[in-house]
C-alpha cells in the first residue's frame, strides 16, 4: 500500500489532501487531532499490516505540532503488540508498540523506517521537543519519551534487532 496523508493544515479543519491507495493487506492507522488547529500530520506508508496510532493535541500556545512519518516495509509500528526484551519496561511508562503521542505545542517528530518488523514509539508531553530518527533493517525497536521543553533526540538505527530506549525529562 501506498499511502500519502496530509492532516490539519487549514484553518482548523482536518484536510486530506494528497492520498494514493493501492491493494494492501490490513495497514491500521488510527489518528486523532485535538483540536482541529495546532497540529499537522504527513504519512507516506508502503507496504502491508504496518500498525498505528497517532494521537496529537495541542494546548492552544505557540506553532504547530507536527509529525512527518515515512514507513517502507511490512509489519512496522506494532500498535497491539508488546515490546520484546530489553525495551519492556516501557510500558510502565506508558508506551506501547506503535503508538505517537504528542501533547503541548512546537513538538517535531520526523522519523523514516525502512525495513520490515520494527517496532516504535513516541511520547513528546510538553513544547520544543524534537525526535529524528532513521530505522534501516527488520526486528528493530526503538521507544522515546520527551517530558518538558526544548529536549532533542536524533538517531540512525541500522541492522537487525537492535534496541533504543531513551527518556529525557526537562522543566
Amino acid at each position: 500500500m501506498v499511502h500519502r496523508k496530509y492532516i490539519g493544515l487549514s484553518l482548523g479543519v482536518a484536510a486530506l489532501l494528497a492520498a494514493s491507495v493501492l491493494p494492501s493487506s490490513a495497514n491500521q492507522i488510527d489518528q486523532i487531532q485535538t483540536p482541529a488547529t495546532g497540529n499537522e500530520l504527513e504519512l507516506l506508508v508502503t507496504g502491508d499490516d504496518n500498525m498505528l496510532s497517532i494521537e496529537q493535541i495541542h494546548d492552544s500556545n505557540g506553532g504547530l505540532n507536527q509529525i512527518n512519518l515515512e514507513i517502507v516495509g511490512n509489519a512496522n509500528g506494532g500498535f497491539g503488540q508488546d515490546w520484546n526484551q530489553p525495551l519492556q519496561s516501557m510500558e510502565s511508562v506508558g508506551l506501547q508498540p506503535g503508538t505517537i503521542i504528542q501533547e503541548g505545542h512546537e513538538n517535531l517528530i520526523d522519523l523514516q523506517i525502512l525495513g520490515s518488523s520494527n517496532l516504535f514509539a513516541a511520547i513528546q508531553r510538553g513544547s520544543g521537543n524534537t525526535l529524528s530518527g532513521t530505522i534501516t533493517g527488520s526486528g528493530n525497536q526503538v521507544a522515546s519519551v520527551q517530558l518538558g521543553t526544548g529536549n532533542s533526540f536524533a538517531f540512525s538505527q541500522t541492522g537487525n534487532g537492535n534496541s533504543i530506549a531513551v527518556f529525557q525529562k526537562s522543566w
